[in-house]
Order: structure tokens, then C-alpha cells, then sequence
């Protein structure tokens, strides 16, 4: 584990940085992405999603509790690491929610003998019943979320967490201040210009690991735990008190 002072992002920050404006200014000369287009089902993108955060689900189990009984999984795809959860804790009830029925009817034919319930939903409209979960896991899909939408995310994680529940987020952060700003200044001008086009954007915004764990503290958790991933990425564990 890291603190918040001692966690990298980038190794090399000005570099990345100075290629990360380029980025940006040839972005805002293209059509960005329909949100809802980026997240229909396709089998090359997400074999490469699945191996670019291998690594972050194989260490999941060393971030859970020693005692799991109720699990949400929230974007779960196709759910390809829960083998790992299922053969740590084989009694467990998994809850796996996409907006991808494709890759659920994968999931429910992957773990046809195990204790899962898919729903096909959107996760931020979805409600759930407080208290319900020991653990709420994301992977690689929250980085779109702008910080007032992640702030009322979080609280209603928060709430339905079960009392020393854990909520464990792996993804992609911004390595400073310079950058999330620079991202957010971005989205707002290719907001302006395709307006139009687009009911909504799929365009990257993360927030810094130091804002991400300030709005989980906000929505209440007071035990917020670092652990670096790979290069721009990082897993954060939050703990909601007993």
C-alpha cells in the first residue's frame, strides 16, 4: 500500500504531458466517440481490455476481506476474473451488472454452475438495496465520469455497502492536476463543438488518485488504501467504517 504522496502515475510526467497536449489538440479536430457506441459489444476491444488489467484482477483477491458472502461487479463484461473469486470463496453470490447483453449471456454460460444473477443495466441509474454487499468492484470504466457525478456515485456506494464492506476501483488516473484539468478544459470544448452529434460523449476525464480519494471520503469512507496497477493506472480500496 501507498500514500497518497508516495504513488506514481507516470514515470515521466513532463514528457507525458507535452505528448498529452498534442493529444489533445488534434481530439478536439475529431468527432469524438458516442458513449453508447464505445460500450456496445466487440470482441477485439475487449480482448484487449481484458489484457491490459490481467494483471489488477489477478491481485484482486489480496485486496478482499476474509469473509465474502455478497459481491457486485459492476461493468463486468464478460466477467473473466471472477474465477478468481470463485476459487477463493466458492460459496459466494456474485451480482454482475453490464449494459452489454452480449457480454452477459458470456458471463451466464462461463458461470452457468455458480452462484451469479446478471443484470443488464446502467450502474449509475441502477438502485440497489442498502447494506446488501461485503464488496463493490469496478475495473476500467469509471474514468469517464466527471467528479460531481463520481461524488453521488460514491455516496450510493457508500450506502450499500454492508459496515467493513469494501469498495475497490481499478483504473486509469490523471498523473497531476495540469492533466485532469487539461482533460476536463478538452470535454468541454468538444462538448460545445459536437453537441449536435452526440446525446453523449465517450471521452476520458479522469481525476487525480489525491481528488479520487477526497470524494470518498466526502461520501463517507475513512479508510482509503493506494496500490499502484501499471503505468497510469492504480487501485484504490476504500473501507466503509463497522
Amino acid at each position: 500500500m501507498n500514500s497518497l504522496e508516495e504513488i506514481t502515475i507516470r514515470s515521466n510526467v513532463e514528457a507525458y504531458m507535452e505528448q498529452k497536449r498534442r493529444e489533445m489538440e488534434r481530439a478536439l479536430e475529431i468527432c469524438p466517440e458516442d458513449l453508447q457506441e464505445h460500450y456496445a459489444y466487440s470482441e477485439i476491444d475487449y480482448e484487449q481490455h481484458v489484457a491490459m488489467w490481467a494483471p489488477v484482477y489477478a491481485r484482486m483477491m489480496d485486496y478482499m476481506p476474509g469473509k465474502v458472502r455478497e459481491f457486485l461487479d459492476l461493468g463486468c463484461g464478460e466477467g473473466k476474473g471472477l474465477h478468481y473469486l470463485f476459487e477463493k470463496y466458492p460459496d459466494i453470490y456474485v451480482t454482475a451488472i453490464d449494459t452489454s447483453r452480449e457480454m452477459l449471456e458470456k458471463l451466464e454460460t462461463r458461470y452457468n454452475n455458480q452462484n451469479v444473477e446478471v443484470i443488464r443495466a446502467d450502474y449509475f441509474k441502477r438502485l440497489f438495496p442498502k447494506e446488501a454487499y461485503d464488496v463493490v468492484n469496478i475495473v476500467g470504466s469509471l474514468h469517464h465520469a466527471d467528479a460531481n457525478r463520481k461524488k453521488r456515485f460514491f455516496e450510493k456506494i457508500y450506502k450499500i455497502l454492508k459496515p467493513g464492506g469494501r469498495y475497490i476501483e481499478s483504473d486509469i488516473y490523471a498523473c497531476c492536476d495540469a492533466e485532469e484539468e487539461l482533460l476536463r478544459t478538452t470535454y468541454i470544448r468538444l462538448k460545445e463543438k459536437w453537441k449536435s452529434t452526440h446525446r453523449e460523449m465517450h471521452f476520458d476525464t479522469p481525476l487525480t488518485v489525491r481528488k479520487e480519494a477526497y470524494l470518498l471520503r466526502t461520501a463517507g469512507f475513512r479508510e482509503v488504501q493506494i496500490y499502484p496497477a501499471f503505468e497510469g493506472a492504480a487501485t484504490i480500496v476504500a473501507i466503509k467504517n463497522e
